[in-house]
C-alpha cells in the first residue's frame, strides 16, 4: 500500500536533476521523482509510453489527450496543474514528463510538451487526491 502522493516533493526532485538537454532517460526521471513524492513503481514499464496503462494502477487518471503542439501549449497554460504528467508513443520507447507549474520536465527542462518535430499526440494524467 502507498502512501499520499507529495506532489511538490516529487516536483522539486524532477525538477532539481533536471539536465540541460535530453540523455534519452525521461521515464528514469519521473519515475525517480514519483517515488520520491512517496508513491511505489514496483512493476513499473520499461519503455516511457507504457506508463499510459501503468499510472492509473498507482493513482492516476486520464484527463486529457492533446494532438499539436498548439493545443498542447495552449492547455499546458490555461489547465496544466503541478504533477500533471504527459505520456507520448512515438519512437521505440516514448517520452514522459511531468509540468512543475512552469515547465514540462523529463530528464530535461523543455521548451513545449511534444519535443519531436512536428505534431503529435499526448496523453495527461493527474493524480486523484
Amino acid at each position: 500500500m502507498s502512501k499520499q502522493w507529495d506532489i511538490k516533493i516529487a516536483i522539486s526532485c524532477l525538477t532539481k536533476n533536471a539536465l540541460t538537454k535530453s540523455i534519452g532517460k525521461c521515464a528514469r526521471y519521473v519515475r525517480t521523482a514519483i517515488e520520491a513524492g512517496g508513491l511505489s513503481t514496483k512493476g513499473r514499464p520499461n519503455s516511457a509510453y507504457e506508463y499510459a496503462s501503468f499510472l492509473p494502477t498507482i493513482g492516476f487518471v486520464q484527463i486529457e489527450k492533446l494532438i499539436g503542439k498548439a493545443k498542447q501549449r495552449e492547455w499546458s497554460n490555461k489547465n496544466a496543474k503541478p504533477g500533471d504528467i504527459a505520456v507520448m508513443k512515438h519512437g521505440t520507447h516514448g517520452h514522459i514528463c511531468m509540468w512543475n507549474g512552469k515547465n514540462w520536465v523529463s530528464d530535461f527542462t523543455q521548451n513545449n510538451m511534444w519535443v519531436y518535430s512536428g505534431d503529435g499526440e499526448c496523453t495527461i494524467f493527474r493524480y486523484r487526491s
